[in-house]
């Protein structure tokens, strides 16, 4: 046998060798693999319910899913279900429940995922013209951003617990008129179990919408007068003591300037009459008698013929008893429209005024006469947000009577916001408004 077989061969026995006591430890009885260590059970902590109330959201993104509410008396979710999706624009129906019955009905929430071309208004009126619920109102889904660190309320214990979200976005149903970029107040609700959010619990609800709660000021504005109206106008409180209101319309109609006046005259519904009582008064039989006047007049339907009617009456009997008395005026809001026969401004304006407020002043009405008219303003301040917001038209005004177009006025103007439009606005002259 040559040297080179030798090696071969000597080489394959140790192999076999090596194998051999490998294989005799491996399934020797003796033999025990170290044992690895058990994982001890961790203890599932529980999960707990939590709330945090009036916080800040805003609103990131709208989405197509609306939360739809509606009363019904049909107890088979699955048959709504598939009423629902038959409304043309309906593309999902899910989640589907019930809460307690609300006057004989059962209350009835699902969410409805709309195509995007479809408009939810459309929706709930199918649904109410179908007969499919009633009462159907709708709430949009919308993603929100909340701050990333609340102290939360536990729901069912009286502990607080700090809680910092990991990405600070829920979805939150708001109203149908929230808009992207609103900044709304919500309540939130979730479950930790330790201090991990459990995955979908959170869940938000606005409770306001500070956006769209209309915001209202007022600035004083030097304006110029685009136009103004062939007509004047009386608003004014006095002191009532009986007159008849046709005699005053007839009496501003004969005025040569004037087209067509037309008054009316609301009376508090009640007036003071002083009596100083004697201690031997028959107080019981006195208050008797005069609700037996009040009784008689008040079914009068024409309010200035009833209150001269129950002050002569008053009067008469407190007389007949010799009872010492005084009857004070009746508070009255008087307001007037006076339509011209041609606009009238300036010099021309100011002496029809005075004619005006020279026959009111005989029935013991001190009057501003007014005129309505246009103004040019520009802009109106947020003073908010300090930022100017273009007006697209003219202003509506009430000036004191006797400007003329093109002249320069200083008004107060109040107006309303709602987000970042100008929703009212109207401007007048101070001296009217004292």
């Amino acid at each position: 046998m040559n040297k080179e077989k030798r090696k071969i061969i000597f080489s394959i026995f140790l192999a076999v060798i090596i194998i051999g006591s490998v294989l005799s430890i491996a399934f020797s009885p003796r033999f025990k693999p170290p044992e690895q260590p058990k994982p001890k059970p961790t203890q599932q902590q529980p999960i707990e319910s939590f709330k945090a109330e009036e916080i800040d959201a805003n609103v990131e993104q709208l989405t197509s899913t609306y939360v739809l509410y509606g009363q019904t008396t049909v107890a088979n979710p699955f048959e709504l279900i598939s009423k629902l999706k038959s409304i043309e624009g309906v593309r999902e129906v899910y989640n589907p429940n019930y809460s307690r019955p609300e006057q004989n009905k059962l209350a009835f929430f699902c969410d409805i995922l709309l195509e995007s071309d479809s408009n939810i208004e459309s929706i709930l009126s199918s649904i109410e013209e179908k007969g499919i619920l009633s009462n159907a109102e709708a709430y949009v889904k919308a993603m929100l951003k909340l701050p990333a660190e609340l102290t939360l309320h536990s729901v069912d214990a009286n502990k607080t617990k700090e809680f910092r979200f990991d990405r600070p976005f829920v979805i939150g149903v708001v109203s149908l008129d929230t808009k992207p970029g609103d900044q709304l107040k919500v309540n939130l609700y979730l479950q930790l179990q330790g201090d991990a959010l459990v995955k979908g619990s959170a869940k938000a609800y606005e409770t306001n919408n500070l956006s769209a709660t209309p915001r209202f000021y007022s600035q004083d504005v030097n304006a110029t007068i685009a136009s103004l109206e062939p007509k004047f106008v009386i608003a004014e409180q006095f002191s009532y003591d009986g007159f008849d209101l046709n005699v005053l319309e007839s009496e501003l109609n004969g005025l040569g300037d004037v087209n067509n006046a037309s008054l009316s005259l609301k009376l508090r519904e009640y007036f003071y009459v002083s009596v100083p009582l004697q201690a031997d008064e028959n107080i019981e039989e006195l208050k008797n008698d005069l609700n037996v006047i009040i009784r008689s007049i008040e079914n009068v339907n024409n309010v200035e013929f009833e209150h001269a009617s129950l002050r002569a009456a008053i009067a008469s009997l407190l007389s007949e008893k010799g009872i010492e008395h005084s009857i004070e005026n009746v508070d009255a809001f008087i307001s007037a429209t006076l339509s011209l026969r041609e606009l009238l401004q300036g010099e021309e304006a100011s002496k029809l005024s005075d004619s005006i407020k020279q026959l009111l002043g005989g029935y013991g009405i001190e009057a501003s006469i007014a005129q309505p008219a246009k103004l040019i303003i520009e802009t109106i301040t947020d003073p908010d947000k300090n930022i100017e917001i273009p007006l697209k038209e003219n202003v509506d005004a009430t000036l004191l009577a006797g400007h003329s177009v093109g002249e320069t006025v200083s008004v107060k103007v109040d107006f309303m916001l709602v987000r970042k439009e100008v929703s009212y606005i109207e401007a007048t002259e101070p001296a009217l408004l004292s």
